[in-house]
């Protein structure tokens, strides 16, 4: 399981990965806090994938939004 915090576009992204290599790897992210946001449900092969998609998912939606004031 990773979890990670991130600032994209002045929001505040936490991505958290859960799974196993056996039965694939689910991933989901919040935006500022707000309602999670998550994988249409098929499992990826590796954790690590499944965190890149999670980063790249939560970077389109950050920078589709208006700036965020976080750091």
């Amino acid at each position: 399981m990773s979890y990670r915090t991130n600032i994209i576009n002045g929001h505040r992204v936490h991505i958290e990965v859960t799974g196993d290599d056996k039965q694939g790897w689910l991933w989901w992210y919040t935006i500022d806090g707000g309602m999670p946001r998550r994988t249409d449900g098929r499992p990826l092969p590796t954790e690590e994938l499944a965190l890149s998609e999670a980063e790249d998912e939560a970077m389109a939606d950050c920078n589709s939004m208006p700036k965020g004031d976080g750091d």
